[in-house]
């Protein structure tokens, strides 16, 4: 029996296309809306964005319901974006890819007064250094010469990541470190 990959491409779609089948376009969140009664007194509010999502909802109100599709629209783009900060591989100095959990949960060193991290890679050991500020992860070396700088080759965006002094918040989990330097 033959398997079939069920996986397809999703081909972006071009604003006139959208606009040609959704004319109420919200360019603030990059979706397409169209209103269309139903049946009597009743009405269809439907939406797209570029990648092909959808939402729907029906009622008997449609500047109501164009309301709530743009707020689920919204939502939905916020789940996605949350998804995508969690799927951020940060590839350390030994080529290993690491979630940023995974990342968080491998430091092993923490130097608070330049959010230098030293991690130890969960598949063979080998240490790299980082830069661990709000919102990014730099992984590099530490040139250390006077007034060391960190060379990144490595930087990622990260999407929720709050450094603090001792610690660092992302995702719903606090990581405590005891500071050095």
């Amino acid at each position: 029996m033959a398997t079939v990959n069920m996986k397809t491409q999703v081909q972006k779609k071009t604003r006139q296309s959208l606009v040609d089948s959704y004319p109420i376009a919200n360019d603030d969140i990059g979706w397409y809306f169209r209103v269309k009664e139903i049946t009597n007194g009743r009405y269809c509010v439907e939406g797209s964005d570029a990648w092909g999502r959808l939402v729907s909802f029906s009622g008997i109100d449609p500047d109501e319901l164009l309301k709530v599709a743009v707020t689920a629209a919204r939502d939905l783009n916020s789940r996605i974006q949350r998804e995508l900060a969690r799927r951020v591989m940060h590839e350390l100095n030994c080529g290993h890819s690491v979630t940023t959990d995974a990342f968080l949960d491998s430091v092993v060193r923490w130097w608070s007064n330049e959010g230098w991290a030293q991690v130890k890679c969960p598949y063979c050991s080998q240490l790299s250094h980082a830069a661990v500020v709000n919102d990014r992860i730099s992984i590099g070396v530490i040139d250390g010469g006077p007034g060391g700088v960190l060379i990144a080759h490595s930087v990622r965006g990260v999407t929720g990541l709050v450094v603090y002094i001792a610690s660092i918040d992302y995702d719903g989990r606090r990581w405590d470190f005891t500071a050095r330097g």
